[in-house]
């Protein structure tokens, strides 16, 4: 029984952390990707010629769009946004 809370606690702790990572996306990311590429934001993560290769790179290129953008995310919020693009798009 305890191991059946265990992975329960885990998966929905999972889907709360994952939908964060969502709402901060679409509430800081989404509109500029969007001007980017003239159109649908989301694009930028789902082109053959992506940036990121690793997860590595895909954290970074999150923080280098905090900093560029300047909306002051710590390190938390950005490997939030870090594992809900990677869960949704990247999967590394």
């Amino acid at each position: 029984m305890k191991y059946v809370l265990l992975v329960f606690f885990l998966m929905s702790s999972h889907n709360v952390f994952a939908e964060d990572g969502q709402s901060l996306h679409n509430s800081s990311c989404i509109e500029c990707h969007s001007r980017m590429t003239g159109g649908d934001g989301h694009v930028l993560y789902t082109r053959d010629d992506h940036i990121a290769k690793d997860i590595q790179t895909l954290k970074a290129r999150v923080k280098h769009c905090a900093e560029g953008s300047n909306i002051g995310w710590n390190d938390s919020k950005i490997s939030t946004i870090t594992n809900y693009l990677n869960e949704q798009y990247y999967h590394y």
